[in-house]
């Protein structure tokens, strides 16, 4: 059952000022009783932004009665449920791009097949078919992964006009370049553990790979090459408590003071106590060498499995959206309520004042920002965890 209605809204400040205050409607619903991780695009080109959803294998060894698992796609407005692959799928996401060139977004994720954890990508079918939402997507072999996914993304990295899948798995990365009908792979190693974004931080014109507190330098040579380690801060990276806790981030980039240079994004994904901040440098001269200075939107936001950047209120500038997510064990860990949903609106554009506004506080767990109306604002989703649904949708009213 489908529950709608508008939110009462609580409007928060903290480490922000507070002289401009934002709220943005929304409405709320729940879209879909699954146990996954959700992305939006057009998947079948009729200007709506679709849910896809990527629900993975259970690692945790946490009980869920009648999970299948499988990646699927609910089509808008009607949230009908269409399969886009059965299988052993593994990881906390699915990537997204249009793989083939062909207009449509793509599928990306890993799976296992026997003892091995294969990438594949999922080819949407709705470039060469009709608008049939049962239209079966044909799954391609990528490569092999040796490691746990904790990330994975597409993205265009050598400039070709080819969309290549980069997966990040705690100590390595792999970047697969898609070369015609083959990919090649190439081992990236770097600390532990968790958080991947892609985006050009030295302005040369192609994309670097930014981790936990970290980055690395695309080289001219993107396949033969060596990808140069640069420090951002080493508090994300170098945590040493021996806890499978240390080092896990959420990252994200983004020209955040729209002073022409990309800024990163980072919050901790599995502790309390840190913060959600942002680190830019003073000039283009500083973004190899530093130092990079850290910037605080909050000073504490804790178990932070969410971090998303857009112009949510409409007013020209980014904004960020974070939150917090609820174990299901948190009784064994600083991991108490409430499990705020939170979007922190970038008052002056240039990332010097913020003001928080409050959606909900049970929780989201990977979630995104996008436009599922196809109505010209971006939207909430997210799941309410990692293990139990419902995927749960705050839809922005400004349009």
């Amino acid at each position: 059952m489908i529950r709608l209605y508008f939110l009462s809204f609580i409007l928060l400040v903290f480490s922000c000022d507070s002289s401009k205050q934002i709220q943005v409607p929304f409405s709320y619903q729940e879209v879909s009783t699954a146990i996954g991780h959700p992305k939006i695009a057009d998947v079948d080109r009729d200007g709506f932004g679709d849910i896809l959803l990527h629900c993975h294998r259970d690692d945790m060894h946490i009980k869920v009665e009648n999970r299948q698992i499988r990646m699927e796609w609910l089509r808008w407005p009607d949230l009908s449920v269409y399969p886009i692959a059965f299988g052993d799928f593994i990881g906390d996401r699915m990537g997204l791009g249009d793989i083939n060139g062909d207009g449509t977004p793509d599928a990306v994720t890993g799976k296992v097949v026997g003892d091995e954890v294969h990438i594949f990508w999922y080819e949407n079918p709705f470039a060469k078919a009709s608008l049939d939402p049962s239209n079966e997507w044909t799954e391609r072999y990528i490569g092999l992964i040796e490691d746990h996914i904790k990330d994975i993304l597409a993205a265009d990295m050598n400039a070709d006009g080819k969309m290549d899948v980069i997966v990040r798995s705690h100590e390595i990365s792999r970047i697969y370049f898609q070369n015609n009908d083959s990919w090649f792979a190439k081992k990236l190693e770097h600390p532990r553990k968790e958080g991947m974004a892609i985006g050009d931080l030295d302005g040369d014109g192609d994309l670097d790979v930014i981790l936990n507190g970290f980055w690395l330098e695309t080289p001219d040579d993107l396949q033969n090459g060596e990808y140069i380690f640069h420090n951002i801060d080493e508090k994300w990276y170098q945590q040493n408590s021996g806890s499978w806790q240390d080092n896990c981030c959420y990252v994200g980039v983004a020209d955040l003071n729209a002073d022409g240079l990309n800024d990163v994004i980072l919050a901790h994904s599995e502790k309390a106590g840190y913060p959600l901040a942002w680190y830019s440098v003073e000039s283009k001269n500083k973004v190899r060498t530093g130092p990079w200075i850290e910037n605080t939107i909050a000073d504490r936001f804790d178990w932070c499995e969410t971090v998303d950047v857009g112009d949510v209120d409409l007013d020209g500038t980014l904004d960020i959206m974070a939150a917090k997510f609820r174990r299901h064990d948190p009784e064994n860990y600083d991991n108490a309520p409430p499990y705020p949903v939170a979007l922190f609106y970038n008052i002056k554009g240039d990332a010097s004042e913020w003001t928080m506004q409050v959606l909900d506080s049970t929780g989201i767990y990977a979630g995104v920002l996008g436009d599922v109306g196809g109505d010209g604002d971006l939207d909430v989703l997210g799941p309410q965890s990692y293990y139990i649904g419902p995927i749960r949708l705050w839809e922005n009213q400004l349009k």
